[in-house]
């Protein structure tokens, strides 16, 4: 009778130790690059692979399962062969991955899978957000008048359009001339509070031309944000 009592007991001590075994996957996607993603663009996603466990997986194979507006770059496997994921030593995986150009501005699910043979061959799904909007993209397309006589004032006229597919907001035109050339006449910063798609606006400005002949260069600085918040500066000249 004692030793029946005590494989019961030496039972109840070894069990638990048996099944506490376990490997325990964290999925984290570390960033997009651009981001946002934009409809009828490529991008790069970022995913953080962590076993969290306390004991290694072995066979790991993480796997994207892209559906409507994503896709895999064509040419690259869906599938990244990690071997073992040991514990605690976080493997980064890189995709490349297409947004289809009729995508919803907003959010949407770019699903994966991963498969391991520890204990038993399992599967796992889940899904990461990805944020998708209609970028704008601001372009100078013509500045005018071409030349300006010698200590003549003249208006300069800047021609923006909006090539992008997204609205541009808090658009600022800056104008920005070498000391002792072009002076400008008042302020040298035009403001517009949004360009849609396909729109133009023009950014005037007065200025007096230098007692001297000669070329110059005037920068142009652009800047502006998408929907997000997302700023984008650019100099022309």
């Amino acid at each position: 009778m004692k030793k029946m009592i005590w494989s019961l007991m030496l039972m109840a001590i070894v069990l638990p130790m048996a099944f506490g075994a376990q490997t325990s996957i964290i999925v984290t996607m570390l960033r997009t690059s651009p981001s946002p993603v934009e409809p009828g663009q490529y991008a790069n996603v970022w995913f953080q692979i962590e076993n969290r466990g306390n004991m290694d997986a072995d066979n790991f194979v993480f796997t994207l399962v892209p559906k409507f507006p994503f896709s895999v770059f064509p040419g690259e496997s869906a599938s990244k062969y990690i071997g073992t994921l040991k514990m605690y030593e976080p493997v980064i995986v890189k995709y490349k991955i297409y947004v289809n150009e009729n995508a919803v501005e907003g959010w949407n699910d770019l699903n994966y899978k991963y498969s391991m043979t520890s204990f038993s061959n399992i599967t796992i799904y889940g899904k990461s957000e990805v944020y998708v909007s209609y970028a704008p993209q601001i372009q100078v397309i013509d500045v005018s008048p071409k030349s300006i006589g010698v200590m003549k004032q003249a208006k300069i006229n800047v021609t923006l359009i909006n090539l992008g597919h997204g609205e541009a907001r808090h658009v600022k035109v800056e104008l920005t001339p070498p000391q002792g050339g072009v002076t400008i006449l008042g302020s040298n910063t035009v403001y517009f509070n949004s360009i849609l798609p396909e729109g133009r606006k023009t950014a005037s400005f007065d200025v007096m031309a230098p007692d001297s002949n000669g070329a110059e260069s005037i920068p142009i600085i652009i800047t502006y944000e998408d929907n997000n918040g997302t700023v984008e500066t650019h100099t022309y000249s």
